[in-house]
């Protein structure tokens, strides 16, 4: 679906896709400038902006996450009550998709025992806003967060993908593992009809305070002392993963020169192929 603003020359056009196999949709918005001048301002841009009514009046209940903030309680799920005034917004920090505040997978439960998961493709800061406005109606809204932007001419920017999956049952688990069998089926890979078997990975992540932690302090001989300590288990992962800091950083914190592609060859002489 299109529409082009005859005036401004910006060109809005939503890509929409159904499974009707999982009762699912999803939809992504593409900005462009059509015109031979820069736009005017575009903010508070919601790529979804929806009403759910429900016969039976009643709270609304979200099934949710936090994502990440390196703790053990990292993605744990959270059940949160609304009811008539009441909202919650999520949000991550940071810029990234899943950090701390907000996690991109979350599930809306009517009084009727219908629901709605809802998934927000983006990698960088997004919101969403679920409120109850009254006993019969839970309102979402989601879209980029802190948008304010404008395009040049020719210029072409995509909006978070928003994708609904709707359930109905007096268990809302019924939701939550109808999205993973849909996953399973549209978005994990496969390689002629198999499902794709990834490499078992081992990480070098142990914890310890900054700054002596993995980033900052981990060296070869220490990471084939570890390797070796798996394989005393008989464990041996195809992949060892370190996250970061393992490239060149010119502070005390690596963090500071991350998207840095320079190996740090004072702690990896050889590099960060190591033969066994």
């Amino acid at each position: 679906m299109s529409y082009l603003d005859p005036v401004s020359g910006l060109k809005v056009d939503c890509h929409i896709k159904g499974y009707k196999d999982f009762n699912t949709v999803e939809w992504v918005l593409i900005f462009t400038n059509t015109s031979g001048k820069k736009t005017y301002t575009i903010e508070q841009m919601k790529v979804i902006d929806y009403n759910a009514l429900s016969k039976n009046g009643g709270a609304s209940v979200i099934y949710h996450a936090l994502g990440s903030d390196a703790k053990r309680s990292d993605f744990q799920p959270i059940k949160t009550s609304l009811g008539k005034g009441k909202s919650i917004h999520m949000e991550p920090t940071g810029g990234r998709s899943s950090d701390d505040s907000g996690f991109t997978f979350f599930n809306i439960e009517t009084p009727d025992h219908t629901g709605i998961v809802t998934a927000i493709g983006w990698t960088g800061s997004w919101f969403a806003d679920i409120d109850q406005t009254d006993i019969n109606s839970v309102s979402l809204k989601a879209g980029m967060a802190h948008m304010k932007l404008f395009l040049y001419p020719e210029e072409t920017i995509r909006t978070p993908c928003i994708c609904l999956l709707f359930w109905e049952s007096s268990d809302f688990m019924t939701g939550q593992n109808q999205f993973r069998r849909f996953l399973l089926a549209h978005y994990s890979r496969q390689i002629k009809g198999k499902m794709t078997e990834y490499p078992i990975s081992g990480g070098f992540n142990w914890g310890d305070p900054s700054p002596y932690n993995e980033y900052s302090c981990l060296t070869e001989d220490y990471a084939c002392a570890l390797i070796n300590r798996y394989k005393q288990f008989g464990i041996m992962p195809e992949v060892f993963w370190l996250d970061a800091g393992w490239y060149k950083y010119t502070s005390d914190n690596w963090a500071t020169n991350t998207g840095n592609w320079e190996v740090d060859t004072i702690r990896f002489p050889n590099g960060l192929e190591i033969p066994f």
